[in-house]
């Protein structure tokens, strides 16, 4: 792997654990702006890997937990989508 993406995801690694931009980049020294940048960046080579492993579709999908912890209006939209015409 390339020193430059280590290095991006060490910044990532950064702001994860501050969990803020503004906190990590004063931890690695670079302005908040640089960091940004070094994030987004990261983003958009995840994202070109990520689109070679998976194909788009055109479906709903829906996570819920447990059936006993809907409420009515969510299980309303379940079954809206489940049995549309």
């Amino acid at each position: 792997m390339p020193r430059e993406n280590v290095n991006d995801l060490l910044a990532f690694l950064a702001v994860a654990r501050e969990r803020s931009f503004t906190r990590a980049a004063a931890k690695l020294g670079v302005s908040q702006s640089a960091l940004s940048h070094t994030i987004r960046g990261l983003e958009e080579l995840l994202v070109g890997v990520l689109a070679d492993w998976c194909q788009p579709f055109s479906e709903y999908q829906l996570y819920y937990p447990s059936r006993r912890q809907s409420s009515l209006a969510f299980t309303l939209l379940v079954n809206t989508l489940r049995y549309r015409i």
